[in-house]
């Protein structure tokens, strides 16, 4: 890894993004999730609304307090993260790096292991589809190293087709 993406690398470090609308519930993790009260993890009480899902009512409350407190917890979900990277033809442009100046696929390959470690920070599993070149595909994943395949697969596809 260059020097120049070891310091991008720190630069996003602690950067987050949260999922714009809650997502489907899945294994416990750092987005949001849809599914009500799968989680352990104790909010607060609210006194019951209509409306409110009765199943979510705290009975050993109601029959202590005689008020009807509705249980909230911290509901949290995976959202695996898919890269998606174009290597055609196009990418290779400018085909001779005479003034030092990067070309697009180099732009695009630092953009996506950005990518990749911010998400993996987030404790949400990374996977990278390659279109064109050597078709890289690795499947969403958390374990420790991610990010360093995702560059390693980057740094072996070259840019072809017409």
């Amino acid at each position: 890894m260059s020097v120049e993406m070891g310091a991008m690398l720190d630069a996003l470090r602690g950067v987050r993004w949260p999922a714009r609308r809650p997502v489907a519930a899945g294994l416990p993790g750092a987005h949001r999730s849809r599914q009500r009260g799968t989680s352990g993890e104790f909010t607060e009480y609210r006194l019951y609304r209509q409306g409110d899902d009765p199943r979510r009512l705290d009975w050993k409350l109601l029959a202590r307090s005689n008020r009807a407190f509705v249980r909230l917890t911290d509901d949290r979900a995976l959202e695996p993260t898919w890269i998606v990277a174009d290597a055609s033809a196009s990418l290779a442009y400018p085909l001779q790096e005479t003034d030092g100046r990067p070309t697009k696929w180099d732009l695009l390959r630092a953009v996506a292991i950005g990518l990749a470690a911010v998400a993996h920070a987030g404790a949400d599993p990374v996977g990278l589809l390659v279109a064109s070149g050597n078709g890289a595909r690795l499947v969403p994943r958390t374990r420790r190293g991610t990010v360093r395949e995702v560059s390693r697969a980057l740094y072996e596809t070259r840019c072809v087709g017409s």
